[in-house]
C-alpha cells in the first residue's frame, strides 16, 4: 500500500481499505448497520481531507488539528470525541498485519485524544419548544395533506417520537411485528445492547396518523410480518420495503425545520423534550427514568437537571414567615 497520495491508485486503494474496515467492524445483526458503516467511513474521510496527506504518514498534531476544526464547525464535543475514536478504529485495524505495520508505523490518536467527555454535559442537551414542534408539525401535516406520501410518513413518525420518547433507531426500526394493538396499543423496540423494550402509545393521533401514511402508501392492506413499518418513497428505492435510514429522516426533519423558520434541529432533542415533560408533569425522576428506559438514574438525572424548570412550591409561603 503506497502513502502517497498523488494518484488515483492510490487513493482508490485507500477508499478500498477504509470500505474494508468499516464492513468488518459493523455488527451483520446491526438494524442500523448502513448507517454505522457510513459514519466510519466519513470520519476518516474528513480527516484525510483535513490533512491531504496519507494518514499512514500523519501525527498526533495533525489529529489534535482535525479535533479543533471539527469543535471550530459547530460539531458538539462528543460528536467529534465519537469520529476520532473512529479514526483510532481505522488505524488499530490497519496495523493487524506485519505489511501494513510497517506502513503505518503507529497510531497517532493514541497519543492525542483527550479524556472522554461527560455525558450530556454540553449545549447539545435542549428540549425542542413547543411552538417550534407545532410549527414543524403544521408544516410536514400540510404536505401530507398535500398528497406528498414522504411526508405522511414523516408526520406520522413525528408523532411516535413526540409521543413516546424513543430513542431514532428504536422507533425506525420498527417492523410490522412489531405493533401490538388491543385495549393497550404497544411497540416492541430493540434497544442498545441488543435488548428488548415494549413501549405503549395510546395516543390515538400517533395511530391515526400512521394508518393514514399506510393507506396513502398502499401498503395498508399487503404489510406484514418482518415488513419495515417506515420506508423510503423517493425515486432512488429500489423496492417496496427499503426501510427508512435513521440518516435520511434525520435529514429530512432539517429540511422541514427550515421551511417552518425554527432553525436546526436534531432528532434527539425529541427525546430531550419527552423526558422534560415527564420530570416536569410527573415530579419524579423515576418516572421519567422509566418512561425514557434509562437503566442507569444517573442519566436520567443529567437530562432532567438540565432541562427541567423547577417549579416554586414554596417561595410565597417561605416570604409569609418573614412579611
Amino acid at each position: 500500500m503506497s502513502t502517497e497520495l498523488t494518484t488515483s491508485k492510490a487513493l482508490q486503494a485507500l477508499d478500498t481499505a477504509v470500505r474494508t474496515w468499516a464492513a468488518s467492524k459493523t455488527k451483520l445483526t446491526s438494524q442500523r448497520r448502513g448507517d454505522l458503516q457510513r459514519d466510519k467511513i466519513n470520519a476518516v474521510k474528513d480527516f484525510v481531507n483535513y490533512v491531504k496527506i496519507h494518514p499512514a504518514q500523519a501525527t498526533p498534531a495533525d489529529v489534535l488539528g482535525w479535533w479543533s476544526d471539527l469543535i471550530d464547525r459547530g460539531f458538539a464535543v462528543s460528536t467529534v470525541y465519537g469520529m476520532v475514536s473512529k479514526l483510532s478504529s481505522f488505524y488499530k485495524w490497519a496495523m493487524q498485519t506485519p505489511e501494513t505495520r510497517a506502513i503505518f508505523g503507529y497510531n497517532p490518536v493514541v497519543l492525542a485524544r483527550p479524556e472522554f467527555p461527560k455525558m450530556y454535559q454540553g449545549k447539545t442537551v435542549k428540549a425542542i419548544d413547543p411552538k417550534d414542534r407545532k410549527a414543524l408539525l403544521d408544516t410536514v401535516r400540510e404536505m401530507a395533506n398535500a398528497g406528498d406520501v414522504s411526508a405522511s410518513r414523516d408526520y406520522a413518525l413525528l408523532l411516535f417520537f413526540i409521543t413516546s420518547g424513543m430513542r431514532r433507531s428504536e422507533i425506525l426500526g420498527l417492523c410490522w411485528c412489531d405493533v401490538k394493538m388491543g385495549d393497550t396499543n404497544m411497540v416492541t423496540a430493540r434497544v442498545k445492547g441488543g435488548k428488548i423494550r415494549t413501549v405503549e402509545i395510546n395516543d390515538e393521533r400517533a395511530w391515526r396518523a400512521l394508518f393514514d401514511y399506510l393507506e396513502a402508501s398502499d401498503r395498508l392492506w399487503d404489510i406484514g410480518g418482518e415488513d419495515p413499518l417506515w420506508v423510503r418513497h423517493d425515486p432512488k428505492a429500489t423496492g417496496p420495503h427499503n426501510p427508512l435510514s435513521t440518516h435520511g429522516f434525520a435529514k429530512r426533519v432539517k429540511d422541514y425545520a427550515k421551511q417552518a423558520g425554527i432553525g436546526d434541529i436534531h432528532l434527539h432533542q425529541f427525546r430531550h423534550s419527552f423526558a422534560k415533560h415527564v420530570a416536569e408533569t410527573s415530579g419524579s425522576i423515576t418516572e421519567a427514568q422509566e418512561a425514557l428506559g434509562h437503566e442507569n438514574l444517573a442519566t436520567t438525572k443529567i437530562y432532567v437537571e438540565r432541562l427541567s424548570v423547577k417549579r416554586d412550591k414554596y417561595g410565597s409561603s417561605a416570604l409569609d414567615e418573614v412579611l
